[in-house]
C-alpha cells in the first residue's frame, strides 16, 4: 500500500469509526467497537475500496505517529475523536498533576475566556506529552499554542476525566479557570 492509499483509508477509517457508523449500517457497541470483519465487509461493498485486506488496516494502526485505532480480539475502534451520536464511553481516570491541549493561535484568547469546549466532539482531548499537543495544534496553525491546564485541581474539583490511550485524557469540557496562565513554551523559555 502506498503512502496515498494509507493516507485515504486512514481518513475512510476515521469516517466509518468515529463519524458516520450508522449511515454505512455499521453497530457500534458501547466501547465504540466494531467486529473488525464487519468493517471489512464495510469498506470492500464501496466503489474503490474492494481491495482492503485486513493486514492494510493492521498498516494503518501501526504505521500512525498518533495511535487513533485500536484492535482487541477481533473488534476495532477509533480510539478517540468521536462525533457520533451514540456516546463512546472510556474508563474514569485520575490525571497526572498537568495536562496540554495544542490549538491554533488565534483561538488562545477565546479559550481563556471561554474554557474548551468539545465542539463538534464528544470530549475535549488532553495529553500528557506537550509534543503531542503540538503535533494535535499543527493540524491548524504551524506554530500552535500549548495551553497548560491544572489537572489536579480539576480533578481535586470533581471534574472528571477519562483515559481513552496511553498518554491522552478525556473531558467533557475545561472550565477557564483551570487553564493556567502560561503558554508550555513561556513557561520552558521557548521549548
Amino acid at each position: 500500500m502506498n503512502e496515498k492509499q494509507r493516507t485515504l483509508l486512514s481518513k475512510f477509517l476515521a469516517l466509518l469509526l468515529r463519524h458516520r457508523a450508522d449511515t454505512y449500517g455499521l453497530s457500534l457497541d458501547p466501547e465504540g467497537y466494531v467486529p473488525l470483519t464487519d468493517l471489512l465487509t464495510t469498506i470492500n461493498r464501496e466503489r474503490g475500496w474492494e481491495w482492503v485486506q485486513v493486514e492494510h488496516i493492521n498498516e494503518i494502526i501501526t504505521t500512525q505517529q498518533k495511535r487513533r485505532y485500536e484492535i482487541i480480539d477481533e473488534d476495532i475502534r477509533a480510539v478517540y475523536g468521536h462525533s457520533l451520536a451514540a456516546e463512546v464511553r472510556y474508563p474514569q481516570i485520575a490525571p497526572p498533576t498537568v495536562l496540554f491541549h495544542g490549538t491554533a493561535r488565534r483561538f488562545v484568547d477565546a479559550i481563556r475566556r471561554e474554557g474548551l469546549k468539545p465542539m463538534r466532539r464528544q470530549y475535549v482531548h488532553l495529553t500528557d506529552d506537550p509534543d503531542l499537543a503540538a503535533l494535535t495544534g499543527r493540524r491548524r496553525d504551524p506554530h500552535p499554542a500549548i495551553l497548560q491546564l491544572d489537572a489536579a485541581r480539576a480533578h481535586a474539583d470533581e471534574h472528571v476525566f477519562f483515559g481513552a490511550d496511553k498518554g491522552v485524557f478525556l473531558m467533557k469540557s475545561v472550565p477557564p479557570d483551570y487553564i493556567l496562565p502560561e503558554l508550555y513554551e513561556e513557561a520552558n523559555n521557548g521549548l
